[in-house]
């Protein structure tokens, strides 16, 4: 697999980086009218309530409704229970719901790190921010520029990446410059502080935020080899504090947007080459600082006929990643079969997710703590659980599912969010407790993103502060 290739891959599948909780209108059961709300079994980091994983675990059935099920297998209704949530105190329509950092912009869900040319971001509960690098080169020719989002302490600012031409002179041949100004969102025609750079290759972007003012650019050379990272801070008298070296790719990163304040670390991803290396010159996934630029962790190549990282696959929670190991005898367990495990963004800490589990698609929480591992193939027979909602954070099995059920529902898992999965089947929406697998009602709109704390739902609506299902 060439570098381009699984360099294209793991960017694709860290885009499940990040996210948060949802509010939404929800239906109890036929058996359920006494339910009035639930909360989730666990909440996510965003929230600022418990983390999945870290709390006592309740007992695990093994199959979907098991803890439902009263004398003669009929189903029992469940006592209720009073939400711990407050209502949402505002509730907005969205036309636009990307986010750029912690403001809006564009027409899809999701995260961008950042934005090319003249823009208008939407603050959430505000007005708008018009940006544009002519406003702070007046008459210069800008060939491209760019916006995204840092923070300076408590303060989240706004930079803008300029590529400026200079006309050819005479006998003096046109020149290149980039430039970066960092503005106030109140006030984005006056440049808090300016940086000159002078960076080789092509391509340059900006490609996260970090602690103490610093921003993240990627830019590529004319060969892989030459694809670097840098970190430059945004204060009066800053510039380049690191670079990667150059085999090191940048692939993506976590930033915490979501959560209500403001974010205390920003870790990068690195896909690792050299030259000598043992799997097609891939050596390793790096975790690196990125206020810093000092490497943390790193997930190392296993030499073989087919290597760990060149044959795995990578997915990226909001602070947890999981590998697969390959097929290869010298990998994995060192029987050839596959091996799960996970690791920490923040520490490396690594957990082996117990039992086999073939090539999988995961369906992570907006938190990033809790996976849906569903196998691509079945090695086992149908009975035998495989399909499992999984803690990556402590490698645990909390509820396990046999392929024979969710073929038959046609189940799908859409969302994962404060302890509660929202899944659809062949006839219902339903929400349930991934712990426990009990039927908590069902949904008309589920959670889809988390920014600044405020829950972004799928039927376009925005809800101001944490939420959990049963809300209103």
């Amino acid at each position: 697999m060439s570098s381009r290739v699984h360099r294209a891959a793991l960017s694709c599948l860290l885009a499940l980086v990040l996210c948060g909780c949802g509010s939404a209108p929800v239906s109890p059961r036929a058996d359920e009218s006494e339910v009035t709300s639930t909360p989730a079994a666990e909440a996510t980091e965003e929230s600022g309530a418990e983390v999945p994983g870290e709390s006592e675990a309740e007992p695990v059935p093994s199959e979907l409704g098991e803890s439902r099920d009263g004398p003669g297998g009929q189903p029992t209704a469940s006592p209720a229970v009073e939400s711990s949530t407050p209502a949402a105190s505002t509730v907005r329509e969205l036309t636009h719901t990307e986010h750029l950092g912690p403001f809006l912009t564009g027409n899809l869900s999701g995260e961008v790190t950042s934005v090319d040319g003249p823009t208008t971001l939407e603050e959430r509960w505000g007005g708008e921010i018009a940006l544009s690098m002519q406003v702070h080169l007046p008459g210069e020719e800008i060939v491209e520029e760019s916006w995204g989002v840092g923070w300076d302490g408590q303060e989240v600012f706004l930079v803008g990446l300029a590529r400026v031409r200079t006309p050819a002179d005479g006998l003096e041949p046109e020149s290149e410059r980039l430039e970066l100004v960092r503005v106030a969102p109140s006030d984005p025609d006056v440049a808090v502080a300016r940086v000159d750079l002078d960076v080789p290759g092509r391509d340059v972007r900006i490609a996260n935020g970090a602690p103490e003012a610093v921003v993240v650019l990627e830019y590529r050379g004319f060969d892989a080899a030459l694809d670097q990272a840098l970190g430059v801070q945004m204060r009066e008298g800053g510039g380049i504090l690191w670079t990667t070296p150059a085999h090191q790719q940048y692939v993506g990163g976590r930033v915490d947007w979501g959560s209500a304040g403001i974010p205390s670390e920003s870790i990068g991803l690195f896909d690792e080459y050299l030259s000598d290396g043992p799997c097609w010159g891939l050596s390793a996934v790096v975790a690196v600082d990125l206020s810093s630029g000092r490497e943390m962790w790193r997930e190392e190549a296993t030499a073989g006929d087919d290597c760990l990282l060149a044959e795995s696959s990578l997915e990226a929670g909001g602070r947890v990643l999981t590998f697969r190991s390959s097929n290869s005898p010298a990998a994995g367990d060192g029987t050839g079969r596959e091996q799960l495990h996970s690791r920490s963004l923040a520490t490396g800490a690594r957990h082996v997710i117990d039992g086999e589990i073939p090539a999988f698609d995961a369906a992570v929480d907006l938190g990033g703590a809790v996976a849906w591992i569903s196998p691509r193939w079945d090695l086992t027979d149908d009975e035998t659980p495989m399909w499992a909602f999984v803690d990556l954070e402590t490698g645990e099995r909390l509820l396990e599912l046999p392929q024979s059920r969710v073929e038959e529902l046609d189940l799908t898992v859409e969302v994962i969010h404060d302890g509660v999965a929202y899944v659809t089947t062949t006839d219902e929406q339903l929400a349930l407790d991934v712990r426990t697998g009990e039927e908590l009602g069902t949904w008309t709109a589920r959670p889809v993103d988390v920014i600044g704390g405020d829950v972004l739902m799928s039927d376009g609506t925005l809800h101001r502060g944490p939420w959990s299902y049963g809300g209103v």
